[in-house]
């Protein structure tokens, strides 16, 4: 993110069986979500169908709620007044009705659609409340392998050992230039940055760790026509790359010849955040502070479905090892957990942090960190509202200073300056790292009581063996490669 103020259907079996039944939510193909008896807000059979004035049709309540909190289609963006503006739609609720008729299956018949597209197991239910569990919890005995295992993790580094150093923007007029973000392509051998110039560029990682040059150039360039706040690799196509700008426009790129390949514009404001969901690697999803989650397909032209939050959503997340669940943190203070397949409601709401929630990683399936301007981090699991941990020591209480996390560490950026390296295991920061400050030419006059520089980028290299490796960029464009050691 950048240094912004935070705020906010295709048939079924062979032989031309009848169309797929609807999913109750989000189906696994394209071709289920463009289904015409299904809403295009909730995506289950349309419940009592009424049509807009533009011509498209949802459930009453769906489409009550968009002209109540937006007024506008939830599908098209047309002007919707008020609720004069939507109609009954007789001949579809007769259509939905014949539907929702049960059919016997035929002999033969192939496994149900759902078991093929959510192969993932069903939560347990949740406990009776109990609100003396979690401090029993908190005071029975881990084992000592637990505790081995958190005393080798913490001990493991004691540095943080820069490898290069890489400029943003070779400016020597005006340092500010703000690295939004950083992200490493599928296989780790690439990575891209960018920010406030309106340039994605992008670097072989090997190449900057290898050559002992002043200037590092980048592979491959690619010019924007707005303020670049977040990209996204895809986790299949090696040279696929997306990116969200300040004019809320979703952009897919070919980073091999630099071009792009689509531009998506169904947000109304300044998009803050992208992410290409690595279990089915056709979707993608953006936050915007039109409050607004978008699901995006490579191969759609226009968004397959839509979350309407309350407030500015800051910052969207796909669950690591599911095509159906996402996180996005909100300026409600809040991080909310969806199923897609369900999407009327979330499956949670993370409520601790007292600012916008500008980020949300995921460390594993059932675990996720936040980050916020109240200065502070949490841990979390998806099975339980209450807050795990909390991380403090950073500074962070105006601009979006980055988070990442490899599983086991978690590495966010601070308004001092300085990059902070947090074991998941432990409240306090493990490792500090100070970017030195840098003057631009008519900055040099200004005080030093006055700091202004703070860290605004920072991602993990996961691939191959020890010694971890941190990227991390601030707010005058230097990028720094850091060995955990």
């Amino acid at each position: 993110m950048s240094g912004a103020t935070a705020g906010g259907s295709a048939g079924g079996g062979a032989g031309g069986a009848a169309p797929l039944a609807a999913l109750g939510g989000l189906g696994g193909s394209l071709e289920d979500k463009d289904c015409d008896l299904l809403c295009p807000v909730c995506f289950e059979l349309i419940d009592e169908a009424y049509v807009t004035r533009c011509g498209h049709s949802f459930c009453y309540a769906c489409i009550s709620k968009a002209v109540e909190l937006h007024r506008r289609c939830p599908k098209c963006g047309a002007a919707l007044a008020s609720r004069e503006h939507i109609f009954p739609n007789f001949l579809l609720n007769e259509v939905v009705a014949r539907r929702r008729a049960p059919a016997p299956a035929p002999p033969g018949a192939a496994p149900s659609v759902r078991a093929l597209v959510a192969p993932e197991p069903a939560p347990p239910p949740p406990p009776e409340p109990d609100a003396d569990a979690d401090s029993r919890a908190a005071l029975r005995p881990r084992g000592l392998d637990a505790f081995r295992e958190d005393l080798v993790a913490f001990t493991r580094y004691r540095a943080l050992r820069p490898l290069a150093t890489l400029s943003y923007c070779s400016d020597a007029i005006n340092y500010s230039t703000i690295v939004s973000t950083i992200e490493f392509d599928k296989d780790e051998e690439f990575f891209a940055i960018a920010g406030v110039t309106k340039r994605i560029k992008v670097f072989e990682y090997e190449a900057v760790v290898r050559d002992c040059v002043d200037v590092h150039y980048p592979c491959a360039e690619m010019q924007c026509s707005h303020k670049i706040s977040c990209v996204s690799w895809n986790a299949y196509h090696k040279n696929v790359l997306a990116s969200s700008d300040y004019e809320g426009t979703v952009s897919v790129w070919d980073a091999a010849t630099g071009q792009r390949t689509r531009a998506l514009h169904e947000h109304d404001k300044r998009c803050w955040s992208v992410h290409f969901n690595r279990a089915d690697v056709r979707l993608l999803a953006s936050g915007s502070d039109d409050a607004r989650v978008k699901l995006w397909a490579l191969n759609a032209e226009r968004s397959v479905a839509t979350l309407e939050a309350k407030f500015n959503v800051c910052c969207v997340r796909f669950n690591p090892r599911s095509s159906c669940h996402l996180a996005f943190g909100s300026a409600d203070h809040c991080v909310h957990y969806y199923d897609l397949r369900a999407p009327r409601s979330p499956l949670a709401v993370f409520r601790d942090h007292r600012k916008a929630v500008s980020y949300v990683k995921f460390l594993d399936a059932r675990t996720l960190v936040s980050a916020s301007t109240d200065s502070a981090l949490k841990l979390w699991r998806v099975e339980s509202p209450r807050c795990v941990r909390s991380f403090s020591g950073h500074a962070n209480e105006k601009n979006f200073v980055g988070l990442a996390t490899d599983g086991r560490y978690v590495a966010c950026g601070s308004e001092n300056n300085a990059l902070y390296v947090y074991y998941a295991g432990l409240s306090r920061p493990l490792l500090v790292y100070r970017f030195d400050a840098v003057r631009g030419f008519l900055e040099r006059e200004r005080r030093d009581e006055e700091p202004s520089e703070f860290v605004s980028a920072v991602c993990w290299r996961r691939a191959g063996p020890d010694p971890a490796v941190l990227l991390a960029a601030n707010s005058q464009g230097t990028i720094k490669v850091l060995e955990l050691v």
